[in-house]
């Protein structure tokens, strides 16, 4: 019986996909600030792109930090994976594991 990662079993891996995308949209509506402000005579627009840009990029990473834990222990496995393994592995492992490192329990895929 192969195990699945724990990531998915638990299916907080939508809800990771959900902040990288919305970081992806974020970072692009700052990226367009320079170009609204070249283009229109008023900062206003440029700035207000760039604010909600900027908003909407810590909201993600906030989703991302505070929404992907282990339902049992409540473990942070998106700052564990930054803060304890090595640097460029955190993602292989975040994506991979199978025991939450905090309770030690393994989870059942939900049906």
């Amino acid at each position: 019986m192969q195990a699945v990662p724990l990531l998915r079993a638990t299916r907080l891996d939508r809800t990771l996909r959900r902040s990288a995308g919305g970081a992806l949209l974020a970072s692009g509506l700052v990226a367009a600030s320079p170009l609204l402000l070249h283009y229109y005579d008023s900062a206003i627009p440029a700035a207000a792109c760039f604010g909600l840009g900027a908003m909407a990029l810590l909201a993600s990473a906030e989703l991302a930090l505070r929404g992907v834990r282990c339902p049992a222990c409540k473990l942070p496995w998106l700052q564990h994976a930054l803060g304890q393994m090595p640097l460029g592995g955190w993602l292989k492992w975040l994506t991979t594991f199978d025991r939450c490192p905090g309770c030690a329990e393994l989870m059942k895929p939900r049906t």
